[in-house]
C-alpha cells in the first residue's frame, strides 16, 4: 500500500473483459487504478455498477479503505500509477460493437480492458474521472 492512498470505488462485472478473461474489475484509489480478474470473490468495499459515481463522494473509514486496497493488492492483475499514465481513452459500447477502457502509460504500455454494457461505460466514466480528468478522452 502506497503511503497516504485512499480507496476511491470500483466494480467488478461480467461485461468487462480483459483478454480471454470475462468478468473483469476495475478499482481506483487516488494513487492508482487497480484490474482485477474475477474469480469468485468480492472485495470488502467494493460497489457494485451504477452506485459507483455515488460511492465515489463518500468517504470510507480509514480502515476500511486500508483494508480494501489490502484485498486489491492481493488480487491485481495491473496496476496503473497515476503519474505513470499518459492517456485514458474510453470508448462507448453502441449496438454492433464494443466499447473499451485503454490506459496508455508513458512508456508507451498499453492495458485494455474490453466494455460490453452501457451500465459499465458510465460507471468507468465517471470514475475516470474522478482518477485523472486531464488524461480522459472519451469517444462516444
Amino acid at each position: 500500500m502506497v503511503k497516504g492512498e485512499v480507496y476511491l470505488g470500483g466494480f467488478t462485472s461480467a461485461n468487462l473483459k480483459k483478454g480471454l478473461i470475462k468478468g473483469y474489475g476495475v478499482y481506483i484509489t487516488n494513487k492508482r487504478i487497480i484490474g482485477v480478474k474475477k474469480r469468485g470473490w468480492a472485495i470488502a468495499g467494493a460497489i457494485i455498477g451504477g452506485g459507483v459515481g455515488r460511492a465515489i463522494a463518500k468517504k470510507m473509514t480509514k480502515d476500511l479503505s486500508d483494508k480494501t486496497i489490502k484485498e486489491l493488492e492481493q488480487k491485481k492483475d495491473f496496476e496503473a500509477y497515476k503519474d505513470k499514465i499518459e492517456e485514458i481513452e474510453l470508448k462507448k459500447p453502441g449496438f454492433m460493437r464494443g466499447g473499451h477502457l485503454q490506459i496508455t502509460m508513458k512508456s508507451g504500455e498499453k492495458i485494455k480492458i474490453k466494455i460490453d454494457g452501457k451500465g459499465e461505460f458510465n460507471a468507468l466514466n465517471t470514475m475516470m474521472n474522478a482518477f485523472k480528468p486531464e488524461a480522459l478522452k472519451v469517444i462516444k
